[in-house]
């Protein structure tokens, strides 16, 4: 009979992959061999009688179990490391590691934060900023580097404590010198424009024209992919085509001019952005003070 406890050394190698989504990188990581990791990860899945990861040759992805035990399993390390670092002395409780994605923190939160720094000094706030934002990536707050999250998904992450911040809304936008093109008398399709697209998001397009009612659209023009939402939002301002937009995000460049609407639909996206931190968040005060400072500027965000 199988004892009731996985093995603790694939358990701790089984986190890594899952936060680095590749058996290399937890290699080097671990400063072990890639061998060894994908040894420990059969290991793990042979006493689960689960598959931890869908595999090919260029991509490792999490499956839906992998993904609901990696977020257990965070949480279950979170507490012992919490528990660690006050017994040892070495946690700072007035300093907090955020992780989120490149796209919130440029757009939304960093503008915001003088305000916080203003009103709590005495708390600093570190971050770790992820490229890409999928609604797929996992939650390790079992790593040292991490102590709260902001991510974009259905509020599906176990026994974290969570907190809905706002939802997100779709809507293809472009220069306004783009839209407002004089040589045009009435305003112009959609599909002669080239199509801006996010290499994260593939799907995008065909999930906004789908929702608007027009499944069949595609551009005449060019499919541009973008590697990185900066660039994409910025060659979307430069008039180099036409980009769905996270209008939640982006209200501000409306506001500016900077882009404006080339189509009035929006699509409310399933995925909304969420506050995650451990469920025992109130033994550190910085993430109590963060958490509560976040969830009333969200509400704030949102009335308007």
């Amino acid at each position: 009979m199988k004892g009731r406890y996985p093995p603790l050394n694939a358990l701790l190698v089984f986190l890594v992959a899952s936060r680095t989504q590749s058996f290399t990188r937890a290699a080097e990581t671990l400063f072990v061999t890639r061998s060894a990791v994908s040894r420990q990860i059969k290991t793990l899945e042979e006493f689960l009688g689960k598959a931890l990861f869908e595999r090919d040759k260029t991509h490792l992805k999490l499956t839906e179990e992998g993904l609901q035990y990696s977020n257990a399993l965070s949480l279950i390390f979170s507490d012992l490391k919490i528990s660690t670092d006050q017994v040892m002395g070495l946690n700072n409780q007035n300093a907090l590691t955020l992780n989120l994605s490149a796209t919130v923190n440029a757009t939304w939160l960093m503008r915001r934060l003088p305000e916080f720094e203003k009103k709590h000094p005495e708390t600093t706030v570190d971050f770790i900023t992820n490229s890409c934002d999928t609604g797929k990536e996992p939650v390790d707050f079992s790593n040292e580097k991490m102590d709260a999250a902001i991510r974009l998904g259905r509020g599906q992450w176990g026994n974290c404590h969570i907190d809905k911040l706002f939802d997100i809304f779709v809507q293809p936008c472009a220069a306004p010198s783009l839209i407002e093109d004089q040589s045009f008398h009435e305003p112009r399709p959609l599909d002669e424009y080239n199509w801006l697209h996010y290499s994260h998001l593939p799907d995008l397009w065909e999930q906004w024209a789908t929702s608007a009612g027009m499944p069949e659209l595609k551009t005449k023009k060019k499919n541009i992919v973008l590697d990185n939402v900066a660039v994409a939002t910025q060659a979307a301002i430069d008039g180099l085509g036409v980009l769905p937009l996270y209008r939640t995000l982006s209200n501000h460049l409306l506001a500016d001019r900077r882009v404006m609407p080339a189509h009035n639909h929006l699509m409310k996206k399933a995925e909304s952005y969420y506050f995650l931190c451990p469920p025992n968040y109130e033994k550190k005060p910085a993430i109590k003070t963060f958490r509560d400072w976040i969830v009333l500027e969200a509400e704030q965000f949102v009335q308007p």
